[in-house]
C-alpha cells in the first residue's frame, strides 16, 4: 500500500470516528434527565411518599423539601368519571402489576416498586415511588396527575461516560501511534495494517446502547403510566 493511501485511509477513519464519538457524547447527555420543578405553585404535600417529589396543579411538579430524586416522570390527563371510581380501578390495576400499594383514598393513591428479582413484575421493577391525583373538574370529568420516581441506573450511564473517555483515548492514541510508526514505514505491508485503525470502533459505540437501554427504561414507565391513566374509564379494574 502506497504511503499516501495509507495515510488517506487513517484521516478518514479518525474523521468519521471523531464524528462518531461526539455523537455519542451528545447522546449520553441528552440521556441525562432534567430535574423538575414547579415555578410559583404550593406543592400539596405526599404524606405516605417518603422523599417524592410534590404533585401539584396542571401535572406541574415542585420539590418536596426532602429532596426530589431528578428525573421525575410526571403529566396530567384528563378523563371521564369521577375520581373516587377511577381512584378504585388504578389501584387495583397497580396491584396486578404486582405494584406495592401504601395508600389508597378517594382522591389518590400511592404506591412503590418491587425489587428486580420478582418474576412477572417489569413496570414494578422501574419504580421507585408514584402517586396518583384525581380531582373533579366537572361535568362528571376527573383531572388526573401522576408523578413516578423511577430508579436512577447511574450505572448505565456511568459506563457509557467511562467508554466514551476510552474512545478518545483510542482515537487519538491510535491516531498518533499508526500515522508515526505505520504509515511512514517503508515496508508496503506494514502500512497495509493502516486499516486496524477501523478496531477504535470497539470503544465508539457501547455509548450509544447504555444511553439507548437507560432511556428505554424510562420511555416504558412513562408510555405505561400514560396508557393506564388515559384508560381508566373503560377498565373493569
Amino acid at each position: 500500500m502506497a504511503a499516501e493511501l495509507a495515510q488517506a485511509i487513517v484521516y478518514l477513519i479518525t474523521t468519521v470516528g471523531a464524528v462518531v464519538w461526539v455523537s455519542g457524547l451528545w447522546f449520553l447527555i441528552r440521556s441525562v434527565p432534567k430535574p423538575s420543578g414547579g415555578t410559583g405553585v404550593s406543592p400539596v404535600p405526599v404524606a405516605s411518599a417518603g422523599k417524592m417529589p410534590e404533585v401539584c396543579e396542571g401535572g406541574r411538579l415542585e420539590k418536596s423539601p426532602y429532596g426530589a430524586p431528578q428525573g421525575l416522570i410526571a403529566g396530567h390527563a384528563e378523563i371521564p368519571g369521577k375520581p373516587g371510581d377511577l381512584s378504585a380501578k388504578a389501584a387495583a390495576i397497580l396491584a396486578k402489576e404486582q405494584v406495592k400499594i401504601l395508600q389508597r383514598t378517594e382522591d389518590r393513591v400511592v404506591f412503590e416498586g418491587v425489587d428486580p428479582g420478582v418474576a412477572g413484575a417489569t413496570v414494578a421493577q422501574h419504580v421507585r415511588r408514584g402517586e396518583l391525583r384525581f380531582t373533579a373538574t366537572g361535568n362528571d370529568r376527573t383531572g388526573i396527575d401522576y408523578a413516578i420516581a423511577v430508579p436512577q441506573g447511574r450505572v448505565l450511564l456511568v459506563l457509557g461516560a467511562v467508554f466514551q473517555a476510552l474512545g478518545l483515548v483510542a482515537l487519538v492514541g491510535g491516531f498518533f501511534a499508526v500515522t508515526t510508526w505505520v504509515v511512514p514505514n517503508p515496508n508496503p505491508a506494514v502500512r497495509g495494517q493502516s486499516l486496524q485503525m477501523m478496531q477504535v470502533v470497539h470503544f465508539l459505540w457501547p455509548p450509544f446502547l447504555f444511553g439507548a437501554v437507560y432511556r428505554m427504561r424510562r420511555r416504558t414507565v412513562q408510555a405505561r403510566f400514560e396508557i393506564l391513566v388515559n384508560n381508566l374509564p373503560y377498565c373493569d379494574g
